[in-house]
């Protein structure tokens, strides 16, 4: 007798390995987009912080990224000469496996009314795309208030 097809076994062995693989292969997939996540939402903490010193303050405060290495800092303005600026202290690294993509010079310079400015250094950028494997998140910072929004895409 000539067999055609698969046996119920076969089938529930296929279904089986396809489960395995399926299990293992979600929390890994919700572990990336929970660190794109989590730095967006520290990049927004970090931008609303930049903000609310510039306010409180009274002074410019730049918010300065460094996409290579995964950072950013806040600093305070000095003025005159563009990248210089005093540094405050505050400072932010970014997971591995997360991108940041800032703009040319990745700077976003907040005036003492909480409004983000073009006008100073070279050329500030207004928003930031975080990033990893296929999942991008933007933080984009509305020029006229200062206030930050997460764009998906």
């Amino acid at each position: 007798m000539d067999k055609k097809g698969f046996s119920i076994i076969e089938l529930m062995v296929v279904v089986v390995l396809m489960g395995l693989i399926v299990s293992i292969s979600i929390p890994l997939v919700r572990a990336l987009n929970d660190k794109v996540d989590r730095t967006t939402r520290q990049i927004i903490g970090a931008v609303r912080e930049a903000r609310e010193l510039a306010i409180t303050k009274a002074d410019t405060v730049l918010m300065r990224f460094n996409s290579p290495s995964g950072q950013y800092e806040l600093c305070k303005w000095q003025g005159g000469v563009p990248g210089s600026a005093q540094s405050l202290g505050i400072k932010g690294e970014i997971p591995s496996g997360v991108t940041l993509s800032a703009g040319f010079y990745g700077e976003i310079f907040f005036l003492p009314t909480g409004s983000v400015t073009y006008s100073l250094g070279t050329a500030p950028t207004d928003s930031v795309m975080i990033s990893s494997g296929n999942r991008k998140l933007s933080v984009k910072v509305i020029p006229a208030t200062g206030i930050a929004r997460i764009v998906k895409y």
